[in-house]
C-alpha cells in the first residue's frame, strides 16, 4: 500500500505542477482534481491487488477528462514504446 500511495502522490505532483487544463476540467465537468486528493487516497487504499489499484489509478486519471492522460496497459506500453522509438518493425515481445 505504501508503494501506491508513493505512486499517487508523485503523479498527483507531477499533474498539479505540469497539467495545464485543471481549470478547464472545473470549469467544463465540475471536477476539481486537485480538490478531490484525499477522496483519491481513500479510493486508493480500498485497492487490495496491484490491478486493482492500476484500474482506479486509470479511474482517478480519467477524470481529468482529457482522452490524451490515461494510463496505459502493459500491452499498449509495447505497441506505443514500438511507434516513438521507431522499431516497429522489430519485434517488441
Amino acid at each position: 500500500m505504501e508503494e501506491k500511495l508513493e505512486d499517487f502522490e508523485y503523479a498527483y505532483s507531477i499533474i498539479k505542477e505540469n497539467y495545464p487544463f485543471l481549470e478547464v476540467n472545473k470549469r467544463l465537468h465540475g471536477v476539481d482534481w486537485l480538490g478531490n486528493k484525499e477522496e483519491y487516497i481513500e479510493r486508493i487504499k480500498k485497492t487490495g491487488t496491484d490491478n486493482e489499484f492500476i484500474e482506479e489509478f486509470g479511474n482517478i486519471i480519467r477524470e481529468l477528462n482529457n482522452g490524451h492522460t490515461h494510463v496505459l496497459h502493459q500491452d499498449q506500453f509495447k505497441w506505443y514504446y514500438s511507434v516513438y522509438t521507431g522499431s516497429r518493425s522489430k519485434n517488441c515481445s
